[in-house]
Parts: structure tokens; C-alpha cells; sequence
């Protein structure tokens, strides 16, 4: 398992959602329509909001980078993979509503065949597992393999 970027942190979760987003954008969380409801997030450039299985309370996260295509943990409950571009500034913000914490996480080239040097932002929950990658064209489908809908 890929060592974590920030050790674990605790993100108290509001309106059954997690974020993950670029920090400058001025209204980082996504609007939610049936639609995303029923496969699990919102998702537009910059940012993508996560349905959480609780509905709410504090949730532990960690962010990791791993070279290659995610193996989910044994304990995953849910396993997510949305297109997703680290920042140039490096700096990724991972939040509920209420409560966030930014993570420095280093930008890198891409790689659309999953070569090495290519970095994935996965993000580790205590209710399940929820991954991002740089996107790529041929990449247009959620893990369970149905279009995804953009915000």
C-alpha cells in the first residue's frame, strides 16, 4: 500500500457529502441531482463531491499517491474513480460543508496508459474508498462502468 501524504485526519461530514476540490474555486461543492445521487457523486472539472454512506459525523480520510491503477483495501465498502487534475499550485482541499483540511499533494505529468510517473490522488475513507485520477479520453466511465453525469 502506497504511503499516506497527510496522516490521517478527521473530516466532520455534513449533507451525507465529502469534497474533494481545487481550493480556489469559488464555489467548490457540486449540486446534486437523482442522477448523481444514484451513482455516488457529483463531478465537474476541479472538483467532486462524494456521497457518504453515514450521514453524518466525522469520517477519517487519508490521501495517498500511487503510480499505478487503484487496488482497493479488503475493507472498501465502495470503490469510485472520477476524472480528476491536481491543481497547478499543488494544493487540493478535501471537505464536508463544515469542516476541510488542504493537503499538498505534488502535481505531476500524466500518463493515460498507467505508466509510472503518472500520480492518482486516492482518498481513503472509513466507509469506503474513493479514488481520482488525471483524466484521460478513454476514461469516461465510473467504476461500475456507467457514463458518468457531469455537474
Amino acid at each position: 500500500m502506497t504511503p499516506p501524504i497527510e496522516p490521517q485526519m478527521a473530516i466532520e461530514v455534513g449533507f451525507t457529502q465529502l469534497g474533494v476540490f481545487d481550493p480556489a474555486l469559488k464555489d467548490p461543492f457540486n449540486d446534486w441531482r437523482p442522477e448523481h445521487v444514484a451513482q455516488g457523486f457529483a463531478w465537474r472539472p476541479g472538483s467532486v463531491s462524494f456521497g457518504t454512506l453515514a450521514d453524518g459525523g466525522p469520517i477519517d480520510v487519508q490521501v495517498r499517491l500511487a503510480s499505478g491503477p487503484p487496488t482497493p483495501l479488503a475493507e472498501t465498502v465502495r470503490a469510485i474513480q472520477v476524472p480528476f487534475t491536481v491543481p497547478e499550485a499543488g494544493v487540493v482541499e478535501v471537505a464536508s460543508i463544515a469542516d476541510g483540511q488542504k493537503v499538498d499533494v505534488p502535481a505531476g505529468g500524466e500518463d493515460c496508459a498507467g505508466g509510472a510517473g503518472r500520480p492518482e490522488v486516492t482518498v481513503v475513507g472509513a466507509d469506503g474508498m474513493r479514488t481520482l485520477w488525471p483524466p484521460c479520453p478513454e476514461r469516461t466511465t465510473s467504476a461500475a462502468g456507467t457514463a458518468m453525469v457531469e455537474h
